[in-house]
């Protein structure tokens, strides 16, 4: 670190000499005539107020320092050890023990030529050496690690990285894809050549299956140079095979199992896939997998109604269709004879208060038996009729006007989440539909999401609304032509998105069931894989609604086998989650319980641990994507017999450091030291003048 220091001033320095001139005509002038003191003590006295005169007169001139810090960074190198179970399942401990030594020979070397050093693994977690390192990353990721060098060393000295790897990534991008700026050398490590092996490399299948129906699930298989006639693949549940099919294929390639398994029992299932073992197999933990889906009683039920064929039918279906947890019908009393029997968890009713009545025993129905509903609104509405049977709106309508209006998203709405982007699409693309002209009285628990727009201007009527606070849900769309809107946003856009979102939503928002817990636990997943925390989350409100805190939870975890760990936590403002690790894959079922507002409340549910295990699908090192990294960044590739020439190259290096420098400026006044000097002067003239006899 260097300091440089100037002394600069806000006027011309060459009034400095009359700053002197000045203290030298008032000392002469002050002490021109000899007084009772000697004349050494006079010429004494004429130098002091002359310094001081000076002095003070050229602070008037504001001089200040220019203060200039260098500091010099050592050039970063950074040395990266790939600690995943590839790495370990590649080499023996004696060829691990002897690549970490050698890599921290290479750190010492390096460290002694000024350059420093940081060691990492592959969760960029610093390292004080790399011997004794566990190797047990559960996945590769360099894509990821070297974005995080990208902004950690961004603006500082970085010489470069060397990276020590087999080449085996399965997660994130392509490394050698990535547009890093610094030099990345590599080291390859582990055997090239291929194992021959039957991997399980995938599983395909729906997480939900509903109860009594067929699952899909697909078995991908790849055959690497083993030469068989046969394979076979089965699905076992509780150690029972259900499922068995033999596929044929030798050599190395893709095959494919197709099955369709029954949804027998409710809940979440466990089940397992593999493939039959072969004596030629070198590795044989990756002939199986465990999937787990979620069979559930039923989906939930909808009914799409109107007195007559509408386009709006078919562009409702579609959108609600695309969500596989909903079961769509269709009730059009002019095509089907008789009204379904179904509970049905909401009804869409398309024009109902109609001059014909088509719809009057499906109304009186959904009023019975309080069904959730959704109500579109067009042309042949009778509104008196409508006004009647409903709770939310009043239109008193203005001559049997009408007019044509647009859609304008309220951003206030928070009933559900809607993108900005599909707002936009609804402001701008969708075509004007015909709503009743009138004076509109809404009540006091609705949320509009869609408000009318005339032209240019927003008007406060609404166009799309929801209850709030009230059961059965409603909702309340005017003006039909929805399957316009649908098809407008294809021709500008190529999809369906906002349209189908905003179906979807209102339909999820309608047919969900309001839950009234006053006790709530839950994970924020389903499905945790082993290397993950699993969070249970929990809510707990008083009688009117709001959140309580200081409640003590015990939470029963209980596995497959039957097993039950208990645990014990308790809330507190911004600590409402409760944290696990270390869980075995598997099923779990938890069962939490806790006093609130003096009763004893419950809550359940279930979750799935699986497996990571995607360092095994693939043991093979790929040298390639390391020397393409390399290539693509200005490094080298080195071998692992080339581990000496790696060690020469890199301490051959003469990278350079960086100076970062740092500008201040300082009035003189402000030193310390000028307030001493001129306290110093003063003194020294008052006393010597005391000394003499004098004032």
């Amino acid at each position: 670190m260097t300091e440089n220091n100037n002394l600069l001033f806000e006027h011309s320095p060459w009034w400095i000499l009359a700053c002197c001139a000045l203290g030298l005509l008032y000392a002469f002038l002050l002490y021109q005539k000899k007084s009772t003191w000697s004349t050494l003590t006079n010429r004494i006295l004429f130098s002091i107020r002359f310094l001081l005169v000076s002095f003070l007169a050229i602070l008037l001139l504001s001089p200040f320092l220019r203060l200039v810090l260098n500091q010099v960074e050592e050039p970063i190198f950074v040395l990266a050890l790939d600690n995943s179970t590839s790495i370990a399942s590649g080499l023996d401990s004696t060829q691990l023990l002897a690549v970490s030594r050698q890599v921290d020979q290479l750190a010492a070397a390096l460290a002694a030529k000024d350059i420093t050093v940081e060691r990492r693994n592959l969760s960029n977690e610093d390292l004080s050496k790399f011997e004794g390192i566990p190797f047990d990353q559960k996945t590769t990721d360099l894509s990821t690690l070297l974005r995080e060098w990208q902004t950690e060393f961004e603006g500082r000295a970085f010489a470069g990285a060397l990276i020590i790897s087999d080449g085996i990534y399965n997660k994130g991008m392509a490394p050698q894809y990535l547009n890093f700026t610094g030099k990345v050398y590599t080291l390859g490590v582990g055997d090239t050549i291929p194992v021959k092996d039957l991997i399980l490399n995938n599983v395909q299948f729906n997480k939900i299956a509903y109860q009594g129906n067929l699952f899909p699930v697909r078995a991908e298989v790849i055959n690497q140079g083993i030469e068989t006639g046969e394979l076979e693949v089965s699905i076992l549940k509780d150690g029972k095979i259900i499922s068995t099919q033999r596929i044929k294929g030798g050599g190395s390639e893709l095959l494919n199992a197709d099955f369709q398994v029954p949804a027998e029992q409710k809940g979440l299932q466990h089940y397992v896939v593999q493939v039959s073992t072969h004596p030629e197999e070198t590795i044989l933990s990756n002939n199986r997998q465990d999937i787990y889906i979620d069979i559930v009683e039923g989906k939930e039920k909808i009914l799409i109604a109107s007195g007559a064929p509408h386009p709006d039918i078919k562009a409702l279906k579609a959108a609600i269709s695309k969500n596989e947890n909903y079961e769509v019908k269709t009730y059009v009393p002019m095509v089907d004879k008789e009204l379904p029997t179904d509970v049905f968890d909401l009804v869409i009713l398309i024009s109902p208060f109609e001059r014909q009545r088509r719809l009057a025993a499906l109304l009186e129905r959904v009023k019975n038996e309080n069904m959730s509903a959704w109500y579109v609104l067009g042309s042949t509405t009778l509104w008196a009729e409508a006004n009647d049977q409903n709770t939310l709106f009043k239109i008193e309508r203005t001559r049997n006007e009408s007019d044509q209006v647009r859609p304008a998203y309220n951003d206030a709405f928070q009933l559900f989440t809607f993108e900005s982007e599909w707002k936009g699409i609804v402001n701008s693309y969708y075509t004007p539909v015909t709503v009743p002209y009138g004076d509109y009285q809404i009540s006091g628990g609705v949320a509009v999401a869609l408000f009318q727009k005339v032209g240019a201007i927003t008007t406060p009527r609404p166009m799309w609304f929801f209850s709030q606070n009230q059961l059965p849900k409603q909702a309340v769309t005017l003006g039909e032509g929805l399957w316009q809107w649908r098809m407008q946003e294809y021709s500008r856009t190529d999809n369906y998105v906002a349209f189908d979102n905003l179906v979807l939503k209102t339909v999820q928002y309608l047919s969900s069931k309001e839950d009234k817990r006053k006790f709530r636990v839950y994970t924020t997943k389903t499905e945790f894989f082993d290397n993950e925390q699993i969070i249970f989350q929990t809510e707990t409100y008083n009688d009117v609604f709001e959140p309580v805190y200081g409640t003590e939870v015990e939470l029963k975890l209980t596995y497959a086998d039957g097993s039950i760990t208990n645990y014990n936590y308790t809330t507190a403002p911004g600590n409402t989650r409760f944290r696990l690790n270390g869980l075995k894959d598997g099923i779990y079922r938890f069962e939490a319980s806790a006093m609130v507002n003096g009763n004893r409340e419950l809550a359940s549910g279930q979750f799935t641990i699986r497996k990571l295990d995607l360092e095994n699908l693939q043991l093979t090192a790929n040298f390639n994507v390391l020397r393409e990294l390399s290539a693509s960044t200005g490094g080298k590739f080195y071998a692992a017999n080339q581990v000496d020439a790696m060690i020469a190259d890199l301490t051959a290096l003469q990278p350079k450091g960086r100076i970062y420098s740092s500008e201040n400026y300082l009035p003189i006044i402000h030193l310390w030291w000028i307030f001493t000097i001129l306290l110093v002067l003063l003194s020294a003239e008052w006393f010597t003048r005391k000394y003499s006899g004098s004032y």
